[in-house]
Formats: C-alpha cells, structure tokens, sequence
C-alpha cells in the first residue's frame, strides 16, 4: 500500500507565501507580516521532514493566529462559501436529477467543489471549476468502481474537507445506496477554511448523515491521534471516501476513494498529474509516483 505524503524542501516556501496570504487577506500590514513570518520560521526550522505537510500545518497556521489574534479567522469566510454553494445547490440538484447517470454527476459535482481552498496560493471560480468538470473527461476516473463498492458496502465513511465543498457533497451523499450506515467526519476545529461540525450542520450534512469530528485539528486525517471512535470507523469501513488534497496526503491504508482535484506541483509530480487535474481515484489502484519519476 502506498505511503503518506512526506514533506519536501518545496512545501517550505510554500508555507511562506500562505502565512503572507494569510496576513495579508485580514488585514494585517508589515509589521504583522513580519511577526507571522518569524514565527512561522521557527516551526519550519523544527520540522519533522517525515511527517506529511498538513500534519506541520497546525503550527503553522496556529503561529499566523496568534497574530492575527483570533481562533477562527477564516469564520466569515466559510459562512460566505457556505451561502454561495447552497444558491447553487439547486440548479445542480436539477441536473443530477436529469443526468443518464446520476450518480457519476453527482461525483463530479462534489469532486469540483475541492476548488474551494482558501488553503493554497492560487485563485479559484467554483462556477467554472462545475463546468470544466461535468464537460471533459477525468484524469483518473474511477467512478464505476466506487458505485459497485458501495451497492455492497455496510459501513461508509465519507471524510470532509472544506466549508462550501461540502454542500456540494451532499449532492454525492444523496446518490448513496440505501444498504450502507454513512458517517461523515469533519475536522476537529477551525483550520483554514477546513468544515467544522458547525459548518457541516449550516450545509445541512447532518440531515443526510451521522457526523463526527477526529479528535485533532489538521487540514488531513492523522489516524494515529484521532480519537478512538474515528479509528474505529475506519478500521470497518468497508469504504471510505475522502475528499481534498490534504485527505491524500496524510491516508496511506484502507478501502478509499480519493476526491480531489491536483493543487500544488508537489501533488502533481507524486500523482504524475498536471497541476488543476480531477480525480475519482482507488487508493489500492492508483499507483502514485514519488517526485522526481516521470508521469504518465
């Protein structure tokens, strides 16, 4: 099976350029910038280069709020992703609805709305994003193995990834297979604009699913400091969906789908995918590439 991510030499001036991002995007001017960067450097230089990058994203992003002097800086944002998507909600309803199969829109649907990462250096336009997606092939798709999973799946864990994203999950979510129990996981407090319970619950998950929370607060899962109920889902899930980039870079066992569009040119070199691409992809089937191979 293959490993979590590791960090690189690359993630660390990545880092950087989201700590000025981040100050900058709440108004905070050259002397906040300057405190950030400080602090942000001492995590970095304290770095464990085993460990995947959300799990240094905590120290990271906990330096910026002490700062910035707030837990939660991106709440506002979040309830704005929030609003945004469940306008959408309907109009994509419709089209799941009239779609020959639409359980694969639905995929494409919530595998588009991983776009909405305040978490990374690049702009984004959900709308667009919906329209690339649901108008050209995936690339890596697939979609058929994960339906046939679940039509004899018990237990389904859906891992959640961002405020806004998750709405347009639950387009998926509705597209279940009635046999399987689904719980939905969120993240175990505010990070970045990562979906916390009370997100989940603005997005209306709870009304489709059980949720929980991890027990720690990353922008990925850290299976080793969860809490034991988390574990335990996962350990009998027979299949688990987990959305967004960090998701991929912190799992390296079980019966998951990943859901996530390539972000960073780390990501793109160890899935051999170009930067933006789509995937629906089996972790047991999809063959990453550690940076430096070539893609394919």
């Amino acid at each position: 099976m293959v490993a979590a991510m590791k960090l690189e030499m690359d993630c660390l001036p990545c880092f950087l350029s989201q700590t000025l991002n981040t100050v900058r995007r709440f108004g905070g001017g050259r002397e906040a910038e300057e405190r950030a960067l400080r602090a942000v450097l001492e995590q970095l230089a304290r770095a464990d280069f085993d460990l995947s990058p959300p799990r240094l994203a905590p120290a990271v992003y906990g330096a910026i709020y002490r700062v910035l002097g707030t837990h939660d800086p991106y709440a506002e944002i979040k309830r704005d992703s929030t609003r945004h998507a469940l306008a959408l909600l309907p109009g994509l309803r419709r089209r799941v609805e009239a779609a020959a199969d639409p359980f694969a829109v639905a995929a494409r649907i919530s595998l588009a709305g991983n776009i909405v990462d305040f978490g990374t250096n690049h702009p984004f336009d959900l709308e667009a994003t919906l329209d690339r997606v649901l108008g050209a092939p995936l690339a890596v798709d697939h979609t058929d193995l994960l339906r046939r999973r679940l039509e004899t799946a018990r237990e389904v864990l859906f891992l959640a990834d961002n405020a806004g994203e998750i709405v347009l999950d639950r387009l998926l979510l509705e597209q279940m297979p009635s046999g399987p129990r689904v719980v939905v996981a969120v993240r175990g407090g505010p990070i970045i604009n990562d979906a916390t319970l009370e997100d989940a619950r603005a997005a209306g998950l709870d009304q489709l699913a059980r949720l929980v929370e991890p027990g720690v607060t990353l922008p990925g899962i850290d299976l080793e400091r969860s809490s034991p109920e988390l574990r335990r889902l996962y350990q009998q899930a027979d299949v688990i969906i987990a959305k967004g980039q960090g998701n991929f870079e912190t799992l390296e066992s079980g019966p998951v789908f990943h859901l996530f569009m390539v972000k960073c040119e780390m990501v793109a070199r160890l899935t051999g995918q170009a930067l933006g691409a789509p995937l629906v992809a089996s972790r047991e089937l999809f063959a990453r590439r550690r940076p430096g191979q070539a893609g394919g």
